[in-house]
């Protein structure tokens, strides 16, 4: 009997020592594609359906509880800006100050003014000074806010 003596592979002249040799012709090889669908049995396919469906679920629940998340955390800005705002009024000194002196008033003193008015609940609000409803307001007034 004569022994095949087996014969080791060399390294490929690419130098692409990692791809891996072929062993059957691209055409006899089965392969993905549209007929793949026919190889699996209909419980197979309905698991996968199933699990497709799961998945997209869980995707929705994320989306979902993403919104969520962002709209209390929007919420919460708006009242932490509305505190802000109330504590800054509350905490600031204001006297009424007279038109004509106001047009005697450089720009960066002007920064400093805030118009407030009286709301129907007897609150008082800071109200915009250029513009709006509040220049018809007979009780709105101009104050001049500074800090403590």
């Amino acid at each position: 009997m004569k022994e095949t003596v087996q014969i080791p592979d060399g390294v490929p002249k690419s130098g692409r020592v990692w791809k891996v040799k072929q062993t059957a012709r691209s055409s006899a090889q089965l392969k993905k594609g549209i007929l793949s669908h026919l190889s699996k049995t209909y419980e197979e396919r309905e698991i996968e359906r199933q699990k497709r469906r799961n998945v997209k679920e869980l995707e929705q629940e994320m989306i979902e509880d993403k919104k969520q998340k962002k709209l209390e955390e929007k919420l919460r800005r708006e009242a932490q800006e509305k505190r802000r705002q109330e504590n800054e009024y509350k905490n600031s000194i204001t006297q009424e100050l007279k038109p004509e002196k106001l047009k005697g008033m450089s720009k960066k003193q002007l920064r400093s003014v805030r118009k407030t008015a009286v709301n129907k609940f007897g609150q008082v609000e800071l109200v915009n000074p250029w513009g709006g409803d509040s220049s018809k307001d007979k009780n709105s007034k101009m104050k001049k806010s500074g800090r403590k």
